[in-house]
């Protein structure tokens, strides 16, 4: 609230509002429900202290403790905590919903672990995430902050992943092959975002899609740039990446077919992923160089930064410049060879860096401004 206060005494000050007007917007978004993440940080670490204290008490006397006995406790547990996130969200406690939803996940994933246990029930660890995932999804949709939905997602994605590495679906072209499935998680991300919005689902997890799509398309454009141009990398055969293409071509068309966007942003995001699917691999290269890899990655970033200077997003439009930045920077040193390891090389170096902040302390408004103008 610091911040709007800050604000509204501006504008009030400098006639843009009455103080009275002032009075009543202060008034409005104070009686909005707010959550305080010092509060919310120390409910899911007292969650997570809970649990742990639980887990230690039963697995000190878990010999000794029936089976039936385990399953009702079990099942009493998890039908307390549902009672009591129902009772926190019928009463607008939002940041006690979101706890109680994290204590679900835990004990619906132990519980799940219990009754294998018990039933001596076989299969592989991701079998068990997936089940897991799919009975949390309706507690995760109605999540109101990231915490929760980022831990599905986190999940989800790598369960899916080691599923596809470790199976012969669609004729084994993903069997023991990292890369191929590794690329898919940004596009899988994009799915979920487009799905998310179709249902209208909460806020939280509306952000924590869009954090984990970010998080996702930037480290896989680092190990491409990083990992692929290094010659020890093995090729990949180009039917791998077929399921890559045919996600990218589905995600274009709900890209075109979709209201969310404008003319330019679709035109940009159409290149992104087109430069995303082809950096993805190196069989059209018969010699790749570590440059083309940089400018791949120089390249996607600048769209990402467009894009997000587009939709008004100016930390993420101010991120992505730095990255974009400092990828030219080493792009340059890499450039410059031995010169780079001399005194002079250092020197040089060391003032582009202090040139490059300068002008970007100075103008960093003005190029989000110019980005944004661009993207209208």
């Amino acid at each position: 609230m610091a911040s709007i206060e800050k604000q509204l005494k501006e504008w009030s000050e400098k006639g843009i509002i009455s103080h009275e007007q002032a009075s009543k917007i202060l008034a409005h978004e104070s009686s909005k429900p707010r959550a305080s993440w010092i509060q919310y940080g120390l409910l899911i670490l007292g969650v997570f202290v809970m649990g742990l204290g639980i887990i230690s008490l039963i697995a000190a006397n878990w010999n000794e403790i029936n089976d039936y006995i385990k399953l009702i406790v079990d099942f009493l547990l998890l039908t307390t905590i549902g009672l009591l996130g129902f009772r926190a969200h019928k009463s607008q406690q939002l940041v006690m919903y979101d706890s109680f939803l994290l204590a679900l996940q835990i004990t619906s994933l132990a519980s799940i672990g219990l009754i294998s246990q018990i039933f001596h029930a076989s299969g592989d660890w991701y079998d068990a995430i997936l089940f897991w995932c799919a009975i949390t999804l309706p507690a995760v949709i109605s999540s109101t902050f990231i915490f929760v939905p980022l831990i599905w997602i986190a999940g989800f994605l790598t369960c899916l992943s080691s599923l596809l590495m470790d199976s012969t679906v669609m004729g084994g072209i993903f069997y023991h092959k990292f890369f191929p499935v590794f690329i898919l998680c940004p596009l899988i991300a994009s799915i979920l975002g487009f799905l998310a919005q179709s249902i209208k689902c909460s806020n939280g997890t509306t952000k924590a899609i869009r954090f984990s799509l970010y998080t996702a398309c930037l480290v896989v454009t680092a190990v491409i740039d990083i990992g692929r141009a290094h010659p020890r990398v093995p090729l990949t055969e180009i039917k791998s990446f077929f399921p890559a293409y045919i996600l990218s071509l589905i995600i274009l068309s709900l890209v075109w077919t979709s209201s969310l966007f404008k003319p330019l942003q679709k035109q940009i995001l159409t290149v992104l992923i087109a430069i995303y699917v082809l950096s993805t691999h190196q069989t059209f290269l018969s010699e790749p160089k570590a440059i083309y890899f940089a400018t791949f990655s120089i390249f996607e970033l600048g769209l990402m930064g467009l894009f997000l200077a587009s939709i008004k997003s100016r930390k993420g439009f101010n991120f992505i410049l730095m990255l974009a930045g400092l990828r030219f920077f080493a792009l340059f040193i890499e450039a410059l060879g031995g010169l780079a390891v001399t005194g002079f090389g250092l020197i040089l170096s060391g003032i582009i860096l202090i040139s490059l902040a300068s002008v970007w302390h100075r103008r960093r408004h003005e190029i989000a401004q110019w980005a944004e103008r661009i993207a209208q």
